[in-house]
């Protein structure tokens, strides 16, 4: 039943895309397409312009601006169905605005083949129109996905804003003030580079250690030169150099050196530990 179902649904779903195409053809001013409308109108125009007036002069003027009214629809922003356009037409050609109009209670009359021609010459006239529209929406539309995009990308970096304003707010600033005294007060970045420099085996088996003792003497000179309304980020930025090279843990293995002052190098893994956990991304 159900294979019989989708057979017997498959024509209407053909029926209805084939309009779609003719519709979306017409309002981009495709010339076969306006063809193809014409003829399908040609005779509804026609038999509805004679049934209203009675004489063939005036039936002619008349399904000409029943066809004008529907290439109106087709410049409009929205897409007109098929059925709409017909029923424009009809309304137009007839002159009976208020007249509702029944296909099944008309009987059918072909159009004069000249009377054809002049509507296809009328519907190719309105091409440069209708291509205008077209090209009109097409703009418009644009603009108004710039917009949305532009409206959606300020939200993020609201959001975004807000998070590093809260975070930088969660950590007191006298915080920061105070790691800033103890690395200035016990010139922790001075004495780290002269322990690098007398680190034993610096250029060889702790050539890593060495280079972890030059980069957090380097962290430690930009912690204490913050000055108090520097950007979040610096921070921020400073917390991910920490955690990217794990600084506090190569720290604590150099400590375990003999020989090597491990007050400056525990003090200074404190330090830096402190900078991580405070503004390390979360």
């Amino acid at each position: 039943m159900r294979r019989l179902a989708d057979s017997c649904q498959a024509p209407v779903r053909r029926h209805r895309r084939a309009e779609v195409m003719l519709i979306s053809g017409c309002r981009r001013g495709n010339e076969d397409a306006l063809d193809a409308f014409v003829y399908r109108i040609a005779d509804l125009a026609w038999r509805e312009a004679l049934s209203a007036s009675g004489d063939e002069v005036a039936a002619r003027r008349s399904a000409i601006e029943g066809l004008r009214a529907a290439l109106s629809l087709l410049r409009g922003w929205r897409t007109p169905s098929l059925s709409v356009l017909e029923r424009r037409v009809a309304a137009a050609a007839g002159q009976r605005q208020g007249r509702r109009w029944a296909r099944e209670t008309r009987v059918e009359v072909a159009a004069p083949v000249d009377l054809v021609d002049d509507l296809r010459r009328v519907a190719r006239e309105s091409i440069p129109e209708l291509r205008q529209a077209a090209q009109q929406r097409f703009f418009w539309r644009l603009q108004g996905y710039a917009v949305v995009t532009a409206v959606v990308m300020g939200l993020v970096m609201v959001l975004v804003g807000y998070g590093t304003v809260r975070q930088w707010q969660a950590v007191p600033p006298s915080l920061v003030e105070g790691l800033q005294f103890r690395v200035r007060h016990a010139a922790l970045s001075a004495a780290l580079r002269d322990l690098s420099w007398d680190l034993p085996e610096a250029e060889g088996t702790n050539r890593r250690l060495a280079a972890a003792l030059e980069d957090a003497a380097l962290v430690l000179d930009e912690i204490g030169n913050l000055a108090p309304d520097d950007d979040p980020q610096k921070l921020r930025y400073l917390a991910f150099r920490i955690s990217r090279r794990d600084l506090p843990a190569l720290l604590v293995e150099a400590a375990s050196i003999q020989g090597l002052e491990t007050t400056v190098v525990m003090d200074t893994a404190l330090a830096l530990e402190e900078v991580s956990n405070w503004f390390a991304e979360r």
